[in-house]
Order: structure tokens, then C-alpha cells, then sequence
């Protein structure tokens, strides 16, 4: 069986028998992203528009993260968005300008947050 990834967080499912003498490091790598993804926090500058989160199988990526710092002077309405995939996230706005944040998936409408606030977000996929 070849590895795999999981549908939620993207993490690495080793194949039965692979990766003899460097399962150590894969598995290394797999409680790192576990971490980010309870209690890691990652930036993303925006200075408006649309910016969609990164994602990535079994790598670093922006989506995977607990808790998004939203910075940057706005110079136009900004969104976010997060896979459409089951997660919660904390969202912290601390952008400047007269514009808002709204978190989105892309087929869905969004929830706005405020200026200096944080925000428990639950995306239902």
C-alpha cells in the first residue's frame, strides 16, 4: 500500500512496509504539523482582495494553522479563504484602514471580523 494523506489536516498515512530507517523523520514531521494545526499561529499579510490560504500533503502549509494573524493596511475589502474542509480556526484581524475581513470557503459567503478582534470560526466543509 502506498502512502496516503489524510482528507482534513493532510497528513502523511505511511504505507505499510515504506520508509525503512527514515520513519523517524516522517514521523517528526507529522507531530510538527499536528502542533500547528491545535496551536500554531501564522501570518498572512493582505492588502485587499482575495487571498486563499495554502495548502499542501503532508507539508507546511497556511490552511493547517489554529490561529490566523490577518495584517496589513487595507486598501480595499479583503477575503480569506480556507479549504472547504471541517476545521476551526481562530482569526485574529489586525489589519488597519477602513475595510473589512470576511473568512470564507470559495462557495460559500463568509463571516466578517472586526478590527482588533478575534474570532472562533468553524468551517463545516
Amino acid at each position: 500500500m502506498a502512502s496516503s494523506y489524510t482528507s482534513l489536516l493532510r497528513l502523511t498515512k505511511q504505507g505499510q512496509g515504506e520508509n525503512a530507517n527514515s520513519w523517524g523523520t516522517l514521523l517528526n514531521t507529522l507531530i510538527d504539523l499536528i502542533d500547528v494545526s491545535i496551536a500554531g499561529m501564522v501570518s498572512i499579510a493582505t492588502t485587499g482582495g482575495t487571498t486563499t490560504l495554502t495548502t499542501a500533503n503532508g507539508s507546511t502549509d497556511e490552511a493547517r494553522y489554529a490561529i490566523l494573524k490577518i495584517t496589513g493596511v487595507l486598501v480595499s475589502n479583503s477575503t480569506i479563504e480556507v479549504p472547504a474542509s471541517a476545521k476551526l480556526y481562530s482569526v485574529w484581524n489586525a489589519t488597519t484602514g477602513s475595510y473589512t475581513v470576511t473568512v470564507k470557503t470559495s462557495g460559500g459567503s463568509g463571516i466578517a471580523v472586526t478590527q482588533g478582534k478575534v474570532a472562533s470560526l468553524f468551517c463545516d466543509g
